[in-house]
């Protein structure tokens, strides 16, 4: 059992002094007094002696999953993206407006933030595999059926259940990573977890509008199909099951320790050792219990810098669709399109920037200061992006409004660059911050994040034909500032709301082992 304990979740010891041989320990797992360690780092979480356990995984098989999870990723994100870019095709063929279009992309994020929640106590009570599969067929559905649309509402049903399949992309994807990684290696991971979701985001649009101009509207559904049911027969035959009991009773630590066959590896379900019956009772108490994670600062703060960014590419995405196709820029179809390839380079440059260099930087901290890593750390990286990332947007609206298209495009890349180091730099501060607690947290992220989104698809045509371009950019870059000046704060009070919140945190960790049960 779990027991409330006086250290702080996310500080942790994560370096020790000990003298090893880099050449012989740099890529070997070894033993320093009780703890195991790689070269000098501590590894956390601790891997278990089990042959089932994923940080044991051998490095072809980790490779594979982390394979299949970023292809997930970047595909759930492309076909979310992919139903504006088709709008010449589907207003030719079925007269349908942008305002349906509007309808559909918040029933998208609707779809997206809520599901997320209602899923993610299957995923702890029956196994990841069996997330993962439904979410990629409700893909496949929507898939299919924006293929063989005749009206709008078929387009908004069709953008609700592609949203259902993207939300193992918002939390159980980085519940995977979790588990097949250490924590020093979180920063570097999440750096392909963004960048896939960034290729996807920004990639998307623009082999939709290929495919929508050459074919039709209805081939962008085929294919989405088509990848869908090749994605399923992946994850059928070739995805262990992850999910793994590393706090749990005896009779799951008794299961772990037999070595699975491939068969049990693929089971559909795979039910939590501690669950009664159908588990009915056990679900119901973990989806009302997890509203609790809104009480966890981090969760809100990581919520919010990452919807905003969401937010943003809302707003650059209309403004480009109401500006761009007139006098002075004329734009074609594939020119709006092409906009997306800045933002995909300015985040490609973020990822790198927020990631690998920030698991180098937390262990550099670490090693100053007696091996004591902060998850706090990690927002260190936060300032350059809070002064990229408003310049991106003010740029964008300014080159809009004044026909500049150098300060368009330039605009784009910071803009991109924010996506890609905030998203990478919040998730990983999170993960850290609470890492028993993952697709929690992420759930919380997903439900603000996606409500932000889903908000912005509605007020965003209004007020830039209220307000103007440039007084809209202008709010949107102040907003961005004091979001990430937000964020940032947590480095001088972090340490303090994770140790006001650790006893909710440990507690909750107890209820989730206990069945569920309420709080006392």
């Amino acid at each position: 059992m779990i027991q409330i304990a006086d250290n702080i979740p996310g500080t942790i010891n994560i370096y020790s002094f000990e003298t090893q041989d880099p050449q012989v320990y740099r890529s070997t797992t070894v033993c320093t007094g009780n703890l195991k360690t790689e070269g000098n780092v501590i590894l956390h979480p601790q891997p278990s002696d089990s042959p089932n356990d994923p940080l044991n995984f051998s490095v072809w098989k980790k490779r594979w999953h982390f394979v299949l999870l970023s292809i997930i990723t970047a595909f759930t994100a492309a076909i979310a993206n992919c139903a504006e870019s088709t709008h010449g095709s589907l207003g030719g063929k079925l007269g349908i407006s942008y305002k349906t279009l509007d309808i559909g992309s918040a029933a998208l994020f609707f779809g997206t933030g809520y599901s997320t929640w209602f899923l993610a106590p299957l995923s702890s009570l029956y196994g990841h595999r069996v997330t993962y599969i439904l979410c990629i067929s409700m893909g496949l559905i929507g898939s299919l059926w924006f293929s063989v649309s005749k009206k709008s509402t078929d387009i908004i049903w069709s953008q609700l259940f592609i949203g259902i399949s993207g939300s193992c992309a918002e939390a159980h994807v980085q519940l995977s990573l979790s588990e097949l990684f250490y924590c020093h290696q979180l920063g570097s991971v999440l750096t392909v977890y963004i960048l896939a979701t960034s290729i996807g985001t920004y990639l998307g649009p623009l082999i939709a509008h290929i495919i929508s101009s050459n074919q039709s509207f209805r081939w962008v559904g085929w294919y989405s199909t088509i990848i869908s049911f090749l994605l399923l027969i992946l994850i059928c035959f070739t995805m262990d099951e992850t999910y793994f009991e590393r706090y749990n009773n005896e009779e799951g630590k008794k299961e772990n320790n037999q070595l699975k066959s491939y068969r049990e590896r693929m089971k559909l379900i795979t039910k939590a050792s501690n669950i009664q019956n159908l588990g009915m009772n056990e679900y119901f108490q973990r989806l009302f219990n997890m509203l609790r994670v809104f009480w966890f600062p981090a969760v809100v703060v990581s919520g919010l810098v990452w919807g905003v960014q969401d937010a943003f590419l809302t707003f650059y995405l209309t403004s480009a669709n109401i500006y761009m196709y007139k006098e002075p820029f004329n734009f074609s179809d594939m020119a709006v399109s092409l906009i997306n390839i800045p933002c995909l380079i300015g985040a490609t440059l973020g990822c790198i920037y927020a990631g690998s260099l920030s698991d180098y930087f937390a262990i550099f901290l670490a090693k100053k200061r007696n091996g004591i890593q902060e998850a706090e750390y990690r927002l260190y990286f936060i300032f350059l992006s809070a002064i990229i990332s408003p310049i991106g947007l003010v740029m964008f609206g300014f080159g809009v409004t004044d026909n500049n298209l150098g300060c368009i495009y330039i605009g784009l890349g910071f803009i991109g660059f924010g996506f890609g180091s905030l998203g990478d730099i919040t998730m990983s501060y999170l993960m850290d911050s609470y890492p028993a607690m993952v697709l929690e947290g992420m759930v919380g992220v997903s439900v603000i994040n996606n409500t932000i989104g889903c908000i912005s698809t509605f007020v965003c045509s209004p007020m830039l034909e209220k307000m103007g371009n440039q007084k809209v950019y202008i709010i949107l870059a102040i907003i961005d500032i004091i979001i990430t000046i937000l964020a940032a704060s947590m480095i001088i009070y972090g340490k303090r709301c994770r140790n006001w919140t650790k006893e909710w945190y440990y507690k909750y960790l107890m209820i989730r082992e206990m069945n569920g049960k309420s709080m006392s």
